[in-house]
């Protein structure tokens, strides 16, 4: 899919300081997800590196398949909202 070519190369050049970067990553993972991607691929390509930068967002993947995930509060309302947003794009 070329869809997740495109997620990967962004990844690669992810940088969790850039706002923009990491805004265009939380946009695109909903998009990608409501056009078929499983939410585990995504979470073994979100694991790297970057993973604590993106916390909240490899919680909600992970609630998503089904895994009991243990965080902290924080963590776990921001992946409710990713959440949400991921539900807008597969209903959308």
């Amino acid at each position: 899919m070329m869809a997740m070519g495109m997620f990967r190369s962004a990844y690669a050049v992810f940088v969790p300081d850039n706002e923009m970067m990491m805004s265009e990553i939380l946009q695109f993972v909903p998009e990608l997800i409501a056009n078929g991607v499983s939410e585990r691929d995504l979470v073994e390509i979100l694991s790297g590196a970057n993973a604590v930068a993106l916390a909240p967002l490899v919680i909600a993947l992970r609630q998503r398949t089904g895994e009991v995930v243990r965080a902290p509060v924080e963590v776990l309302e921001v992946a409710r909202d990713i959440n949400k947003r991921i539900a807008f794009y597969r209903n959308a």
